[in-house]
């Protein structure tokens, strides 16, 4: 089986883990154009990522009661067709959101905008909406990321010489807790049975960035799944940090579903970076049938080695973290300076309420977990014992520059080499 996927591996290793968006496409003209919206993108999530504060809409989202206004996605067009473009945005735009990104984006597309027809809304689910534009020799798709107040925070546009299929489904589990589900397939007619990628996430409500994965797996002849973690985004349940059993078994029932859809060959590769490469390991778990293969870029393993929570100390922004991932999404998320009490034990547990007036259920563990390197609560977020027997081929791929979780996936690896028993494996 490795020989048979030894290059598919190759090509997704050289594109898979990179912030950069890769160029696909068979038209220089289409190659130039997502190259260009790339560039914006990695420019506005450079600037994104400059503060230690998250947003409040990466919470845990509970839909608002209205309905979002789609006059931005139907007036878009006009928008790319306007000379003053910066006043035509501005009223869309959220309070702290930086124009110049929106700007290069939709100046891209400007030599085109006489052929610009917006056709459909694909999907919505707040805070996320997709919708589809005619250019006439191309399409474009773009996820728009909005505000609490409706306000649009981040664009995403993806230039495609193929129409793209959005559904967003509700999918039970073992357990009847629904997961929202993107699926982004080719949508044309009698279309063949394809392989699909899996990638499971706490973050499909961050600004859209999936859709940027759609360049690299359904415009490559792959169906892309990208589920939401339990109490994330719109999907049931509560989030529990490196949780391995119950994210193992969803994994599993998420692969056995994929093999009974219309778009599925019945053979799935399970990818991520960062915690979405966790979720890629621990859906091997179980061995579940149609599983091919993973592919973990930077993937953390075991709790007790997460860059959160290595050496016996707590990283000052995992408080931050967890708050963003609770149900409970009352109060907003404050930056957490570091201050004298974190040095006592006895205020670090209470932070959760002393801080941010919540009782989060996580934190209480972690602090706890922390005086006893042998608590229970790390062999419970550990995914070691689990891989050793996982027959799953699997590539670990870790970066040499400003990889947070880096030195975990080498543990992984180090570990896994010394006690799978599958070692041809890794």
């Amino acid at each position: 089986m490795l020989k048979n996927l030894a290059m598919f591996f190759v090509l997704w290793s050289l594109l898979a883990c990179t912030k950069d968006v890769a160029v696909v496409g068979d038209s220089d003209e289409i190659k130039k154009l997502q190259q260009q919206l790339a560039d914006a993108q990695s420019k506005n999530a450079a600037q994104n990522n400059s503060s230690v504060t998250l947003s409040s809409d990466q919470l845990a989202v509970t839909p608002p009661a209205q309905v979002v206004d789609d006059s931005f996605l139907k007036n878009l067009c006009q928008m790319i067709k306007s000379p003053s473009l910066q006043m035509e945005l501005a009223p869309y735009l959220a309070a702290d959101t930086t124009v110049r990104p929106f700007l290069e984006q939709m100046s891209s597309l400007v030599p085109y905008a006489n052929n610009c027809i917006f056709k459909r809304k694909l999907a919505y689910e707040f805070p996320m909406d997709y919708a589809e534009y005619d250019f006439g020799n191309f399409y474009v798709y773009a996820s728009v990321h909005y505000s609490r107040d409706f306000k649009v925070e981040n664009v995403i546009l993806l230039p495609s010489q193929f129409k793209l299929k959005f559904q967003i489904q509700k999918l039970p589990m073992r357990d009847q807790v629904t997961l929202t589900t993107l699926v982004i397939s080719l949508d044309i007619p009698d279309m063949p049975k394809m392989p699909t990628v899996l990638m499971r996430t706490p973050y499909q409500s961050r600004e859209g960035m999936y859709l940027w994965y759609a360049n690299e797996t359904v415009l490559k002849g792959r169906t892309l799944v990208v589920q939401s973690n339990r109490g994330t985004y719109s999907s049931g349940g509560d989030f529990q940090w490196l949780e391995t059993t119950k994210n193992s078994q969803d994994a599993e029932d998420t692969i056995q579903w994929i093999a009974k859809q219309s778009f599925s060959n019945g053979k799935v590769i399970a990818y991520g970076n960062s915690y979405d490469g966790f979720n890629a390991l621990a859906a091997s778990i179980n061995n579940p049938k149609g599983l091919e293969a993973v592919i973990a870029c930077s993937a953390p393993a075991n709790a007790s080695t997460d860059s959160f929570t290595e050496g016996k100390m707590i990283d000052k922004t995992f408080l931050a973290y967890l708050q963003n991932h609770a149900n409970d999404s009352s109060s907003s998320p404050r930056t957490l300076d570091i201050i004298p009490q974190w040095l006592d034990m006895n205020y670090l547990a209470k932070a959760d309420q002393l801080i941010l007036n919540q009782n989060l259920l996580e934190w209480q563990d972690v602090t706890t977990a922390l005086t006893d390197p042998d608590d229970k609560f790390w062999h419970e977020r550990s995914l070691y014992k689990d891989l050793e027997k996982t027959t799953v081929p699997m590539l670990h791929i870790a970066g040499l520059s400003q990889d947070q979780d880096g030195r975990d996936t080498l543990l992984t690896y180090n570990h896994l080499q010394k006690h799978s028993a599958f070692k041809q494996n890794h």
